[in-house]
């Protein structure tokens, strides 16, 4: 059995950032880094760097990892971070103009 999920047994659950919990959010509504940089208005560089940190606190080597132990340990589903919330409007532009150019 994997030492995370023995942790998990114990309540262990590392301690995530509100950052890293947004860019968490993020990713796992299918934003890629880039695209998560643009909501937050971050750099690339800083979204690269919670998501380093997010493989590395919850043990994982990919996204769909990442996904599945944040659900495991009870970070997903989670409620829209409130920074989100104030840039909500925001996303569904981004998603609309998204789509009318793939088109």
């Amino acid at each position: 059995m994997s030492t995370t999920l023995n942790l998990q047994r114990i309540g262990y659950s590392p301690k995530l950032s509100a950052r890293e919990k947004e860019t968490l959010y993020l990713i796992a509504h299918e934003f890629k880094n880039r695209e998560i940089a643009e909501i937050l208005f971050l750099s690339t560089c800083t979204i690269d760097s919670h998501r380093k940190n997010l493989l590395f606190k919850l043990d994982v080597r990919n996204s769909a990892g990442l996904i599945r132990r944040a659900y495991e340990l009870g970070y997903l589903p989670m409620e829209t971070p409130d920074s989100i919330n104030a840039v909500n409007d925001e996303i569904e532009i981004y998603r609309i103009r998204k789509r009318s150019l793939a088109s």
